[in-house]
């Protein structure tokens, strides 16, 4: 068995094009009400990013200025949204379901809280295959570190190879922000970047071009094409313990 490492938002759940829009206009009307105009480019910098990231960027590059607490205001309203509205990416279902059957064991590194991701993989239907032996395997660089450090870090990344036990080349993580790539890279973890995501459409040669510069071994922009980078193993397995909770299919 390999485990194998996914992002969230953007990744795993089209997350990103549900709060992005919603926070990136939050913070510009703040920043409008005190007579400043962000540019278009500093905003879609701010993908990939923790709220309170956005906020000190913003105030540093603008001087704009923050009442506390609005970072925790954007978080609660965002997995409000995500709550009732997240869905997978596209293809993502069949993808974990197909990398189960294989023996492998799908895991989230996230730099996003786990009160905002837990019920994102919940309402997207995937939920469960981040699972084993009834233990959640969803990690996360602000609620699992002590003290947070939220990527491009590899801290988080450290955190996971020495908890499950497993050097960098026996396993490979999927990442569509230049952060995300960059953390899996410092921590020598092999690395695809994923440009399928919604919130990335139309912008595929840009971030792609990042994510190669950030040290992304390839790209895909479909999870069809994801299989061709899953390790390999000595046998095909008997039945996995969990294969009554996925449809039939002959491959299993």
């Amino acid at each position: 068995m390999a485990y194998i490492l996914f992002d969230c938002d953007g990744t795993v759940v089209n997350s990103e094009a549900l709060a992005m829009p919603f926070v990136a206009n939050y913070l510009v009307d703040i920043a409008q009400k005190q007579g400043v105009t962000v540019e278009p480019d500093v905003v879609k910098n701010l993908f990939g990013k923790t709220h309170y990231e956005m906020t000190w960027l913003l105030h540093n590059i603008y001087g704009i200025k923050f009442q506390e607490g609005v970072e925790e205001l954007m978080h609660a309203e965002v997995v409000r949204m995500l709550a009732e509205k997240a869905t997978a990416t596209e293809g993502m279902g069949a993808f974990l379901e197909r990398t189960v059957c294989l023996g492998h064991q799908p895991v989230i590194v996230t730099s996003s809280a786990l009160d905002r991701v837990v019920p994102s993989l919940k309402r997207a239907g995937v939920f469960r295959y981040f699972q084993k032996d009834a233990e959640e395997l969803i990690f996360s660089a602000v609620s699992t570190l002590d003290p947070p450090e939220p990527k491009p870090s590899p801290a988080i990344y450290h955190f996971i190879l020495n908890k499950l036990g497993i050097k960098p080349d026996e396993t490979i993580a999927f990442e569509d922000s230049g952060s995300g790539v960059e953390s899996a890279d410092a921590a020598n973890v092999p690395v695809i970047g994923y440009l399928g995501g919604s919130h990335i459409n139309g912008n595929q040669n840009a971030i792609g071009n990042q994510l190669i510069s950030k040290g992304a071994k390839a790209l895909i922009s479909s999870w069809e094409e994801a299989e061709r980078y899953l390790p390999p193993l000595a046998h095909k397995p008997a039945k996995h313990p969990r294969a009554p909770l996925f449809p039939k299919r002959d491959y299993c």
